[in-house]
């Protein structure tokens, strides 16, 4: 039994939408499927929404806002149509239930925090055409086992994965020229990390308290770009390595 009461499904009275803006939903249904007007889902439009399980996105919302479906503890599954090219800061952050997210393919960066606290978020398709992970993007997403970076990432922003703490292995593309700070922290099951040649700066503790990490490392030697607490723990590194 579910610990909340909600409606089988959404009504037309429980949105409220201004000039193709979902402004706020304000019903209490499980399963939800937002009107086809809609064009841009407002900033914290599903905030906090205790009931919500399914949503369904129509084709032409081009944006999700900042906050859009933030501490929504059980939402489940959400649907994303391929016009969607935004996905702002803190989109989904502490939806605990989300178990798997298909970044629709327009999407060129994710958002600072847009997974964060996604406890339950094991599978993640991110599509060719991502150049940037913001920052925080999928802090603490205890449920990670692995994650494929497109080879058109070129940026992953400070603490993008954080506390993954199930991540077992992480191959940064060729193509990646900058990873930030404590980008890989905390991740306690991660056993191998590959760095491209690429990449040319490298922030303080990316691999700090990772306990059994080994660092496959395509450059001879450490670049001049990278941060001399990259490595804070000593964990081995194979430099000169190819795959």
């Amino acid at each position: 039994m579910k610990a909340y009461e909600g409606n089988s499904s959404s009504i037309s009275s429980d949105f409220e939408i201004e000039d193709g803006i979902l402004i706020a939903y304000v019903g209490k249904a499980e399963k939800v499927v937002i009107p086809d007007r809609v064009t841009l889902i407002g900033v914290d439009a599903f905030y906090g929404c205790e009931t919500l399980v399914e949503v369904t996105v129509p084709d032409g919302v081009t944006a999700l806002g900042e906050g859009a479906f933030m501490g929504c503890e059980h939402l489940e599954s959400i649907t994303l149509p391929d016009s969607v090219t935004v996905i702002e800061t803190g989109a989904f952050s502490c939806c605990e239930s989300l178990t798997a997210i298909k970044v629709p393919r327009r999407v060129t960066e994710i958002g600072k925090r847009a997974f964060h606290y996604c406890k339950r978020l094991a599978d993640v398709t991110l599509p060719d055409g991502v150049t940037r992970i913001g920052d925080s993007a999928f802090f603490g997403c205890e449920s990670l086992v692995a994650i494929k970076i497109p080879d058109s990432v070129t940026v992953i922003d400070d603490n993008a994965f954080f506390g993954c703490k199930s991540l077992v292995a992480i191959a940064i593309s060729d193509g990646v020229t900058e990873v930030g700070d404590r980008a890989f922290a905390h991740d306690g099951c991660l056993l191998a990390a590959t760095l491209p040649d690429s990449l040319t700066a490298l922030g303080e503790d990316v691999f700090w308290d990772c306990g059994g990490v080994t660092v496959f490392a395509e450059a001879e030697r450490k670049p001049d770009g990278w941060d001399e607490n990259w490595n804070p723990d000593n964990r081995p590194v194979v430099w000169g390595y190819r795959d």
